[in-house]
């Protein structure tokens, strides 16, 4: 009721098994998943509610991130955990600064999950470990100049699962490379969709 805050919100929804309270699941029929999202939705909004009636929510700093995304079909995938494309690594990070401060901007470089730590430490004037992995985003908003940020991802799901390899990807410029016992490398500007694998011919990474 007084004094800082740190309040830290572990939404599971959208996740499957897909099975969302009723009420959304009737108005989303057929779309388990996007009941979820709504639901999900529904569910900070009540927060956020409740933040701006105790008069808290324009000076608190929020952040939204998603650990990881849905496959739905692609790729052959139906959820998460063996792929490492971008339907599943390309997540949410959204950021709530302080006082409507940078309201509305969208970073043009490459974040990562690890940064999301020491951008709120900046945001709350609390300096950064130095050991910390990740950077603070609040002072990069806006600019232009700064320098591709290689980001990594790796899943050990397939191994402690099934047995089978785990597998690892970096993101770095347009390219995605995935290191698995097949490797395959994608230029996503010339291939959104990760379909055609250079990695028996392009030798860039």
């Amino acid at each position: 009721s007084s004094g800082p805050f740190f309040l830290w919100v572990h939404i599971w929804d959208p996740h499957e098994p897909y099975e969302p309270p009723a009420a959304y699941r009737g108005k989303f029929p057929g779309a388990p998943y996007d009941a979820e999202i709504a639901y999900s939705d529904a569910m900070l909004g009540r927060l956020f509610a409740g933040l701006r009636a105790r008069k808290l929510y324009d000076n608190t700093a929020i952040a939204l991130m998603g650990d990881h995304g849905e496959s739905l079909g692609a790729h052959g995938e139906n959820s998460h955990g063996i792929f490492l494309y971008d339907e599943t690594i390309h997540v949410p990070l959204i950021m709530k600064l302080p006082s409507g401060k940078a309201a509305g901007r969208r970073g043009a470089a490459r974040v990562g999950l690890v940064d999301g730590a020491p951008s709120l430490l900046d945001m709350a004037g609390v300096q950064t470990p130095r050991h910390m992995q990740g950077q603070t985003l609040v002072r990069t908003l806006g600019r232009t100049d700064l320098p591709d940020r290689p980001s990594f991802a790796e899943t050990d799901y397939p191994r402690r699962a099934f047995g089978w390899s785990s597998v690892a990807a970096l993101r770095t410029g347009n390219y995605l490379y995935i290191r698995a016992p097949k490797p395959e490398l994608y230029d996503l500007a010339a291939d959104p969709q990760a379909r055609n694998n250079l990695a028996n011919t392009n030798r860039s990474l």
